[in-house]
């Protein structure tokens, strides 16, 4: 069994057939026993012979699939999370195995921060061949590659811990006994008469099913790495050489983007994130406690 993993919203059944021909042409494989991996589901596994649409974020086991595809077009970047992206679909292929990458010309890859070969190759080793139209290089499956520090490696090792605190904790959120397990990384100012109270109609519940929950968090992992990037490139362009920037993140939610770009830009030294909603202190505190 192979994996094609999509990392857009965008994709439909044309963008899965020229995946699918992509494979075919370089690897001499069919696909069609493909699972499709995608920010479109969010279904977190096991996976069985049934299930054949996966979130791009759903921690299969090691070594479980023949092959993988990370599936043009790609718009992630040269950072933590794109590393930690690589190493998530790489360590789901057997020892061996291929793995397929797309990659972008210097010049683009310059321009944007897009994933260059040079930069895959210090992740994933010398290329096996190159490919081009689209733009794919093939690797084989080596030693277990470690995820570097980034909110992808703690969903992915952590995805149902994460929920099972939201689903638990998030209408007592807002308590004086619940704020005050939050005090490492909570301000003396937080609390109900900030705007902290139960949590809105809007607000996946547990009638609404883990499903439900993981959409909502995968809106969150995914989006914090297009954002992050963007907050880094307006720092290093308008505030360049420092190493003492303090951000002040209005409505951060629960703080996804801010823990990236700790992670990942060194201009950065400190971040507070005003968020008035409690509901969001149980994904904090879990986030808080992983990267403390």
């Amino acid at each position: 069994m192979i994996g094609l993993y999509f990392t857009t919203v965008t994709h439909g059944d044309k963008e899965i057939a020229v995946a699918r021909k992509a494979v075919e042409r370089i690897i001499g494989d069919s696909a069609a026993d493909a699972v499709v991996a995608s920010p479109n589901s969010s279904f977190m596994g096991p996976l069985t012979a049934d299930s054949r649409d996966l979130s791009l974020l759903a921690p299969l086991p090691d070594e479980s699939l023949d092959g993988a595809m990370l599936a043009p077009p790609n718009r992630n970047f040269r950072d933590n999370y794109g590393a930690a992206l690589i190493a998530h679909v790489h360590n789901a292929v057997r020892g061996g195995g291929w793995v397929l990458v797309p990659f972008h010309e210097e010049k683009v890859s310059e321009r944007t921060g897009f994933w260059n070969i040079a930069w895959l190759r210090g992740l994933l080793g010398r290329e096996e061949r190159l490919a081009r139209k689209p733009e794919m290089a093939l690797f084989r499956r080596r030693a277990r590659l470690t995820p570097p520090p980034s909110i992808l490696t703690a969903f992915v090792a952590d995805a149902e811990r994460f929920a099972g605190d939201f689903l638990a904790d998030r209408d007592r959120a807002g308590t004086a006994a619940y704020l005050e397990t939050c005090r490492g990384f909570l301000t003396g100012s937080a609390g109900p008469s900030c705007g902290a109270g139960p949590a809105g109609a809007d607000i996946p519940d547990w009638k609404d099913g883990l499903e439900k929950i993981h959409a909502h968090m995968n809106y969150s992992v995914t989006g914090a790495a297009y954002k992050t990037e963007g907050l880094r490139r307006m720092i290093g362009r308008y505030l360049p050489g420092r190493n003492d920037v303090r951000v002040v993140d209005m409505g951060g939610g629960a703080g996804f983007v801010g823990v990236e770009l700790l992670l990942t830009c060194d201009a950065v030294s400190e971040l507070v994130n005003c968020e008035p909603a409690a509901t969001s202190l149980p994904l904090a505190r879990r986030l808080y406690r992983t990267f403390e």
